[in-house]
């Protein structure tokens, strides 16, 4: 019974063993994110397609002209940088080192409607970490009759639990105005949010305005 017992538990070892340096093979190696990439372009609903990715999947990440589109909008993302840390998985935390998006255009390829926007619930399985999030040029197009609006940065540092986003840091700048923020946001329900700000607008003709204040009850309302 004993040698029995040996064998069994040197057999559940060996496949540990074999599972967890697959794992780490995959991870550790540049054909793991070849293989990713893949899959998502496979089974991705509407059209994507990925004209660089270099890097592992333990990151760093490099990918190049990403492009995403549906029936209703379009995502081009020039160059985009992942680090991350992948054993933080074990504690269920997705923690991103540093995310830097060079270009990000997004256009609604199809008119709106006025029926009300219904905001939905997103509780999500494993806490989020974001030590760093760099956007340079985000150019945005809500609609095709619509011009085209510029973001020269946006910036951000947040932590994510459930339902509940901390906000330690948002900036966001162009060339008309700049916004800072911190505080919380409930992705729940009607977004409860209680937010700090400061605010700067610098108009084509006139005097630039200054100031700060604060955001309180819920993003459905404020939108």
């Amino acid at each position: 019974m004993t040698r029995r017992l040996w064998i069994g538990v040197a057999v559940v070892t060996a496949l540990l063993v074999s599972t967890v340096g697959g794992v780490a093979a995959l991870l550790s190696s540049e054909s793991g994110l070849g293989w990713l990439v893949q899959r998502a372009i496979t089974y991705a609903p509407g059209e994507l397609s990925v004209r660089v990715a270099h890097g592992r999947l333990s990151g760093p990440i490099l990918l190049e002209d990403v492009v995403y589109r549906t029936q209703d909008a379009e995502f081009k993302l020039a160059r985009v940088e992942l680090d991350w840390n992948p054993w933080l998985l074990l504690k269920n935390e997705f923690h991103i080192t540093r995310l830097m998006v060079a270009q990000l255009d997004y256009s609604v390829l199809q008119p709106g409607t006025t029926s009300e926007i219904k905001l939905p619930d997103i509780v999500l399985p494993v806490d989020v970490v974001v030590e760093q999030l760099q956007i340079e040029t985000l150019n945005f197009r809500s609609s095709p009759a619509q011009p085209l609006q510029v973001i020269n940065s946006v910036t951000l540092q947040a932590a994510t639990s459930g339902s509940v986003v901390e906000i330690a840091q948002l900036e966001v700048k162009s060339a008309l105005f700049s916004v800072r923020a911190n505080g919380r946001v409930q992705t729940w329900g009607d977004y409860p949010l209680n937010l700090d700000t400061r605010w700067s607008v610098r108009p084509p003709q006139g005097a630039p305005l200054e100031g700060q204040g604060w955001i309180r009850g819920d993003l459905q309302r404020v939108a």
